[in-house]
């Protein structure tokens, strides 16, 4: 009997510590995240010991509201110096800037990245030195840069 209230005593106090968010119509739940201890711009499962996702966009972790929204809104937080992050870059394969090479190499490019055919291998190709397969009733297509066939999905009816 006693380690069931020692029990008790310890799941309500691990979900005491939750804060309480009412959602668009009012209703309590509760945040089941907060603010990660090194970013104001990331947030993890209060159970959690690493950080479990970023706020977009120059967005900070609001945990009055239990989400990311405007940096200007949360206290402390500066996206500009604790959010640093990469500007995004595309990636793009020269050789698909190069019809000509492109042709020669027996290649096809799909949003500016280069697929190459395998040789005796329909159904695989290779893409970024990896060779990939497509489904198993399909096969890899240069004309469209993609696996063609009939792929069909495994339906259970009972």
């Amino acid at each position: 009997m006693n380690s069931l209230v020692i029990l008790a005593v310890l799941v309500i106090g691990t979900y005491g510590q939750l804060n309480q968010v009412a959602d668009y119509e009012g209703n309590l739940f509760d945040c089941e995240f907060v603010a990660s201890s090194t970013s104001c711009c990331m947030f993890k499962r209060f159970d959690a010991g690493e950080d479990f996702a970023m706020c977009m966009g120059g967005s900070a972790w609001n945990q009055v509201n239990c989400t990311c929204s405007d940096a200007d809104l949360v206290d402390n937080c500066d996206p500009a110096v604790d959010c640093a992050s990469g500007v995004y870059q595309e990636k793009v394969d020269a050789i698909c800037k190069d019809a000509a090479a492109l042709a020669s190499s027996g290649g096809c490019c799909q949003n500016n990245r280069v697929y190459y055919p395998v040789d005796g291998v329909s159904s695989n190709y290779t893409f970024n030195g990896e060779e990939l397969a497509c489904h198993p009733v399909m096969d890899f297509n240069v004309s469209e840069c993609a696996c063609v066939g009939l792929a069909l999905m495994d339906m259970y009816f009972p």
